[in-house]
């Protein structure tokens, strides 16, 4: 399957779970980044893409390739839907793509964020 093609259908995907989880994450999407790119990561990794799960104390997103960030909930920040860009080095801390850690696996992941406090709904 073609980047594009997995894209656009992560993020219906992700449009469609806002409206069904408890939480209410809106239009934007925001809050359910941890999930929708656990979705996202292994639909590419399962498609034969390189590519790790990214995370901050704020936010999710897919690291493909080492430095293009792939991020399908980045309209809670007022950006589109679908944004994939190269991560550059000088990014300043605090920023949504800064990188603290990063996980190969989905259940790591879920782990770390478990020790972290998030809400049982964005897990």
């Amino acid at each position: 399957m073609k980047l594009k093609k997995i894209l656009k259908t992560t993020r219906k995907w992700a449009e469609k779970q806002a409206d069904e989880f408890p939480l209410d994450y809106g239009e934007d999407l925001s809050g359910l980044c941890a999930v929708a790119s656990k979705k996202l990561y292994k639909k590419l990794k399962a498609n034969g893409f390189n590519c790790e799960l990214a995370y901050n104390d704020r936010h999710c997103f897919v690291l493909h390739n080492k430095h293009r960030v792939i991020d399908i909930t980045a309209s809670q920040f007022g950006l589109g839907r679908i944004n994939v860009f190269t991560l550059h080095d000088n990014i300043e801390d605090g920023h949504h793509w800064v990188i603290k850690k990063t996980f190969t696996d989905v259940d790591e992941l879920s782990d770390y964020q478990i020790e972290r406090g998030w809400y049982d709904e964005q897990i």
